[in-house]
């Protein structure tokens, strides 16, 4: 574990389906960027671009993403996940990042749902 780094590439959410690209489960673009999507306008600069999707089907993450490196977040530490094993019970945050990279390019948002 390591400490939190918040440098975020500022990406914008219409490259979301390319860094999504093989992820066959629902995802959706979330935070500050999705209320600029419903604004129809940016209202202000983001840090970062959060992808929302749902915490139960995150381990076909690991099969969409594995060109990139995913560290689950929480208590202000980073944590390599290096497996579906490994998919956080006590957060809802997974960065994710080029391999070797220093920042990062956007973050997930594990989302519990029911029926």
């Amino acid at each position: 574990m390591h400490a939190l780094d918040t440098g975020f590439e500022p990406i914008p959410p219409q490259q979301a389906p390319e860094l999504m690209a093989g992820y066959r489960e629902r995802w959706w673009i979330s935070g500050g960027w999705a209320l600029d999507l419903v604004a129809g306008r940016q209202t202000r600069s983001h840090i970062d671009l959060d992808i929302g999707v749902f915490r139960d089907d995150g381990p076909h993450l690991f099969d969409a993403l594995g060109r990139f490196e995913l560290h689950t977040a929480g208590g202000g530490r980073l944590q390599e996940m290096t497996g579906p094993d490994d998919l956080p019970l006590d957060s809802n945050s997974i960065w994710v990042r080029r391999p070797g990279a220093e920042q990062w390019l956007f973050e997930l948002i594990l989302n519990d749902r029911d029926e």
